[in-house]
């Protein structure tokens, strides 16, 4: 069996126009420029998707993004977790930038989870421009690389799970993710207590698609 670098989890709760995003994200994610093995996992709670590749992991269950990001991991293949969120777009370059940064869970043993910024793509929403703008956005958008610990999280804005690397034997140990919304925030703390830290890299930057209206 040809060894699977990396495991990227995508999880998946929408409509028809949702899931057109994700068929972009995923000719993204199978168009990119890499030579390591990575796969994609795809927890499908509506059944919209519908895409073939080599790549390509498409599991059809009705379940909660906390479950379906658990199950996603449990199936990997890979020592070395991405999730990405299914209203997202990438760089051609993503998944090398990605494998180049996880390449630091090597170097700095205490690391557990790295995260990059999170950018919307200019459109007329209202939501777009209120996450670009407000200072309260949910998504970083720091542009300098910065380690959080336990004490000192409360001092940057945190990575959100829509863009994070992660050790899979960490997200395992810890238990994962709770089942509802809010699983980012609570795995990260849960992390964090148990001494591990967060990287966050301005080279690991993802694209946020946000709904027309």
């Amino acid at each position: 069996m040809t060894r699977i670098d990396l495991s990227i989890v995508i999880p998946f709760r929408g409509d028809e126009y949702k899931a057109s995003i994700i068929m972009d994200l995923l000719n993204q994610l199978t168009d990119n420029e890499t030579k390591i093995n990575y796969e994609i996992i795809v927890i499908d709670s509506r059944g919209y998707i519908k895409y073939n590749h080599p790549y390509l992991r498409i599991i059809h269950l009705d379940t909660d993004i906390g479950t379906a990001r658990n199950m996603g991991v449990n199936i990997s293949n890979s020592n070395i977790i991405l999730f990405i969120d299914a209203d997202c777009s990438v760089s051609r370059d993503f998944v090398n930038r990605a494998w180049e940064l996880a390449k630091e869970f090597e170097k700095e043993k205490n690391i557990g989870a790295i995260g990059g910024p999170v950018e919307c793509i200019p459109t007329k929403s209202i939501i777009q421009k209120y996450l670009d703008y407000s200072l309260f956005s949910p998504f970083p958008r720091y542009m300098k690389e910065y380690v959080s610990d336990w004490k000192t999280l409360h001092k940057k804005h945190h990575p959100n799970m829509c863009n994070l690397l992660v050790k899979k034997e960490i997200f395992m140990m810890l238990g994962g993710c709770w089942k509802d919304y809010g699983e980012d925030l609570y795995f990260l703390l849960k992390l964090l207590k148990a001494g591990h830290k967060i990287k966050y890299s301005p080279q690991l930057k993802i694209n946020h698609v946000h709904q027309k209206k």
